[in-house]
């Protein structure tokens, strides 16, 4: 009697742990993005530099985005047969993966023979980040630009830039002072995303009888994973393997059958996708924002029939990528 009991348990139950790796993965961002940085400390200024204020960086950071034009009343400004630089640190934006391109904008007035000319540098004042561009002369206030394109710059490299400013004389007749009355630069950059679990990574379905249904909700084993977007916002993807145990394995499917699972999961434990093909992405959520959590819940429909009662184990993967 013993022996028939024993070949019962064999023939109906299986021993199931799930989430041996639960892995999460971040993608190349799939967009870029823009945004502003200004000047907001004084690097080391030539002594033929001068400014309306105590400082130069707050003389020309307005804040005040071409085509509007700032006010003109504060300024920094240059004798245009001088040959000294002026640095000037510039202010930083977070959650950057990496920066492509940097246009750096003045509003300007050259006089008859001025021209303006800028380098980006790190604030240590020795290592370049680019060459040095020139913009267009003007003998009437303007905005004028120039673009730096082809950059890899990242967060740390940002987050020290600053702008070395020239001025020269290019045209005949005696110098003239030259004045800037507001800089900015429109930074193109990839979003950084960043996620990580706030739960252990780990679920064990235990005991199940064939072609037996159980989850991981509060009314199943309540056993729930999380993932916490701590950079983005993100979208985030799942995908998971088959069932191992050793040679043997348990494929995914739309449906359970002979040494095939139904897998499933839910973002909220009501509504679920089926994991129908092996190793394929499917939608958690979508534009997840910064320091927010995901739940994702976990259905399992065991096989009808399997050719091993050994534990199978399992491994799902969240990927994370930019909207």
């Amino acid at each position: 009697m013993s022996v028939r009991k024993l070949a019962l348990f064999a023939a109906t139950f299986f021993f199931i742990i799930t989430f041996a790796n639960f892995t999460p993965v971040i993608t190349s961002p799939a967009y870029a993005t823009n945004g502003y940085i200004d000047p907001n400390t004084d690097g080391t200024i030539g002594i033929d530099w001068h400014t309306t204020g105590s400082s130069f960086y707050t003389e020309i950071d307005e804040a005040i985005r071409q085509p509007n034009a700032p006010t003109t009343t504060d300024y920094i400004y240059h004798l245009n047969n001088k040959t000294d630089t002026a640095f000037l640190r510039m202010s930083t934006i977070s959650g950057v993966g990496s920066v492509s391109q940097i246009v750096v904008w003045i509003y300007h007035n050259d006089g008859s023979n001025g021209q303006f000319h800028v380098q980006l540098y790190d604030d240590n004042e020795s290592t370049t980040r680019s060459s040095e561009a020139s913009f267009t002369s003007s003998s009437s206030n303007a905005w004028h630009s120039v673009t730096f394109s082809g950059l890899s710059l990242t967060q740390a490299q940002l987050d020290s830039l600053s702008m070395r400013l020239r001025n020269s004389k290019v045209g005949g007749g005696g110098p003239t002072t030259n004045y800037i009355y507001a800089m900015y630069a429109d930074v193109t950059y990839s979003n950084e995303v960043s996620i990580s679990l706030t739960t252990d990574g780990s679920i064990s379905f235990g005991n199940l009888a064939a072609n037996t249904t159980q989850d991981t909700t509060s009314s199943g084993i309540n056993d729930v994973e999380t993932v916490r977007v701590d950079s983005g916002p993100a979208d985030l993807d799942v995908r998971s393997t088959n069932f191992t145990e050793g040679a043997n394995t348990w494929s995914l499917g739309s449906s359970n059958g002979s040494n095939q699972v139904k897998w499933e999961f839910s973002p909220n434990g009501s509504s679920w996708t089926t994991f129908a093909i092996v190793d394929t992405l499917y939608t958690l959520a979508t534009n997840v924002s910064q320091g927010s959590t995901q739940n994702m819940y976990l259905r399992l429909t065991t096989p009808t029939a399997t050719s091993s009662y050994s534990q199978f184990t399992t491994t799902i993967t969240i990927v994370a990528s930019a909207p």
